[in-house]
């Protein structure tokens, strides 16, 4: 959990910093997008935890290797700096009304792909699971860099303050997704592997 919260957190304090500058010369951020900050970064932070957390059941629908299912993962996490690079340098040249539109999309269809998941068997299940962090990666990965950016302006140029407010959404989303891994009708002794993963 300590490394979730320094993941979420410092890699992008320099991120977010540098686009609050670029932000605040063109826009203000109204109410509309902190609620959408806030429901972004829960949402982001519960599928990053069950993205995680469900890696033995995927592994067991799948008869995929546990060991090959988190070398993917893994892979999926070089996308993910790729995707945040990518969106962070967008922040400053597109409306934050459209960035959420994108983040949201990605958001979906990462739900959408984990329930799948988990609802098939087979090479269907680890397909749509790599589609989930597909999407995740390369879309969803917009949530983090426009969110800290977002919380900073509405603090008032207090940045300790918005990026307080960045982690405690975030971690709140994880601490749900960790409740949905332990609630999920699955074999415990899987669910608990996943939650220790978490962990």
């Amino acid at each position: 959990t300590l490394f979730g919260l320094l993941a979420g957190v410092i890699p992008f304090t320099g991120l977010a910093n540098y686009y609050y500058r670029k932000l605040k010369k063109k826009r203000t951020v109204g109410v509309k997008a902190i609620s959408s900050a806030k429901r972004s970064n829960f949402l982001f932070g519960s599928i990053q935890a069950v993205s995680l957390g469900i890696i033995p059941l995927v592994s067991f629908n799948s008869g995929i290797e546990l060991s090959n299912v988190m070398i993917f993962f893994g892979l999926s996490i070089l996308l993910y700096i790729l995707g945040t690079r990518f969106w962070a340098r967008r922040i400053g040249e597109i409306e934050v009304k459209d960035l959420y539109s994108i983040a949201y999309i990605g958001l979906f269809f990462s739900i959408l792909f984990l329930a799948c998941s988990i609802a098939f068997s087979g090479l269907f299940s680890f397909g749509f699971y790599l589609l989930s962090r597909l999407a995740f990666c390369l879309l969803a990965s917009l949530c983090l860099p426009l969110s800290q950016v977002v919380f900073v302006e509405s603090s008032h140029k207090k940045v300790e303050k918005g990026l307080i407010s960045h982690g405690f959404m975030l971690n709140m989303g994880r601490m749900f997704g960790l409740l949905s891994i332990i609630l999920m009708p699955f074999d415990k002794n899987l669910i608990l592997f996943g939650w220790a993963l978490v962990s």
